[in-house]
């Protein structure tokens, strides 16, 4: 079972993953989210400009509607030089995409900046206005909030509090200089509601004095400011977090399910087995590969070989699936299974053994299909083995196999390659036999007949292996060969 690895890579998001185990397996994955995510929020840009568009238009169409045009046109100017600047952040955006985040933030600084003058300096269309200490006592100051809020739909907290850190040092340094003029009032940092020596009528003409200014007030703006910004931005990083946790899982989730069985891959996802040990264990291995695969392609289009190749790991593949086993590897037209793997079952021999008949039957009707439309039908030669493994990541260091090595591996495919000479569909060896039994499960109750067939000495092993095999159901009233005798 290959899986890509890389070197670890701390993030903006940190650990996101509670367990070494699983997280070291989709770590690769993890960048590629990570990298997608932020594509994603480069994109937001443009969702940016878009708000901030369809915000100028209702502002445009609300001062229209509730002001005379001789007082508008000095805003409508101003929120077209918004406009302009917004669609040339656009354009730089496109322009040069790795640049998207420090061309956003240049032109956050420069809007913020001019809304904030706007909200302070008077119209000079119009030659009666209010003063400019009024305007830190308005609503006015509401429209800051509209270009933090705004900055949400571009997933960016960092763009979000940088939007809040500009708004705030604007309003400070616009409020330090209206405070400085010479006919500003105020009580300079005491609320008028610490002044016993104040009369209520006196408090009053002071508060509405409009030229007076109030540090209370600015500082209780400049807080909230900063709140929301601050809160957003949390609550756009918590989303992230939980997005790419998600994303992160789901792709784990599917890299798992193509090798292990569906009823385990949540326990696997969830970090419940630690798969990035060596350990050993009994393990029962199982070898399936199409007979004559060489002669059975060899007229066909390289698409349609692969299509049948592919066809046949799916059937095999969830065959294994369906009985809780594990698909250790694909090598050309063989598949290797494994069962008690990552987690060991007290069935694992049943298991086993209930694969490899349901393989048979599954090559049978996929058989006589093929037969139907004129295709040649498919062989195969299974062999199974059940004894002590090791089971670990093996590999380099950028790409690990979690695999399962040793000799019951080496005895399963010397026993599938048995079965071409013998002519079995299955090949078992006695240890499997002997695990089937000890699981509580019966040889005569499987749906393929195995019989002894004796002991064979197999290549690159010096101790004979005890064998037993089953033809294909369709050759039975043919005969299966000699039944010899049961070893005791």
């Amino acid at each position: 079972m290959t899986m890509p690895q890389s070197a670890p890579n701390p993030t903006f998001f940190g650990r996101w993953w509670p367990r070494r185990s699983v997280r070291s397996l989709i770590r690769p994955d993890g960048e590629r989210l990570r990298d997608a995510l932020a594509r994603e929020e480069r994109a937001g840009y443009r969702y940016v400009l878009y708000g901030w568009l369809f915000a100028l238009l209702v502002v445009s169409l609300y001062l229209l509607a509730t002001i005379p045009l001789s007082r508008t046109v000095y805003y409508l100017g101003i929120i077209l030089i918004f406009a302009v600047v917004g669609l040339t952040g656009e354009w730089i955006r496109r322009a040069w995409p790795r640049r998207a985040g420090i061309s956003m933030g240049a032109i956050l600084l420069v809007q913020i900046s001019l809304l904030t003058a706007v909200l302070i300096v008077p119209d000079p269309l119009i030659a009666s206005q209010a003063p400019p200490q009024i305007a830190f006592r308005t609503a006015n100051f509401l429209y800051l909030y509209a270009f933090v809020i705004g900055t949400v739909l571009s997933y960016s907290p960092v763009l979000m509090l940088w939007a809040g850190f500009i708004g705030v040092v604007d309003w400070s340094i616009s409020f330090w200089i209206v405070y400085r003029l010479p006919d500003t009032v105020s009580r300079g940092r005491t609320s008028l509601l610490d002044l016993p020596n104040l009369t209520l009528k006196e408090r009053l003409a002071i508060f509405l004095d409009p030229h007076y200014m109030s540090f209370v007030i600015f500082r209780t703006q400049v807080l909230l400011l900063l709140l929301t910004s601050a809160i957003l931005a949390f609550a756009v990083w918590r989303s992230r977090r939980l997005v790419l946790r998600q994303m992160v899982a789901e792709s784990a989730h599917a890299n798992l399910a193509r090798y292990f069985s569906p009823d385990i891959v949540d326990e696997l996802a969830a970090g419940s087995y630690a798969i990035d040990s060596s350990r050993a264990e009994n393990v029962g291995v199982l070898f399936v590969d199409v007979v004559g695969f060489t002669a059975l392609t060899e007229n066909l289009a390289p698409g349609r070989a692969i299509a049948l190749l592919r066809s046949f790991h799916t059937r095999m593949s969830d065959t294994v699936f369906r009985f809780g086993g594990t698909v250790d590897k694909y090598i050309g037209d063989e598949v290797m299974a494994t069962f008690g793997t990552p987690q060991k079952r007290a069935d694992d021999a049943e298991r086993l053994f209930a694969c490899a008949c349901a393989m048979i039957a599954e090559i049978d009707r996929w058989s006589a299909k093929r037969v139907q439309r004129g295709a040649t039908p498919v062989r195969v030669g299974i062999g199974i083995h059940y004894g002590a493994a090791v089971l670990g990541n093996v590999g380099g260091e950028r790409c690990l196999e979690f695999t399962v090595i040793g000799d019951t591996v080496n005895v399963a495919s010397r026993l599938e390659r048995l079965t071409r000479d013998r002519g079995f569909a299955v090949a078992a060896s006695r240890e499997a036999i002997a695990a089937l039994k000890e699981a509580g499960g019966r040889i005569d109750a499987l749906p393929l007949a195995f019989s002894f067939d004796g002991s064979v000495a197999l290549r690159g092993r010096a101790a004979a292996v005890e064998v037993w095999g089953a033809y294909w159901p369709t050759s039975a009233e043919s005969g299966r060969g000699p039944n010899r005798a049961m070893p005791s």
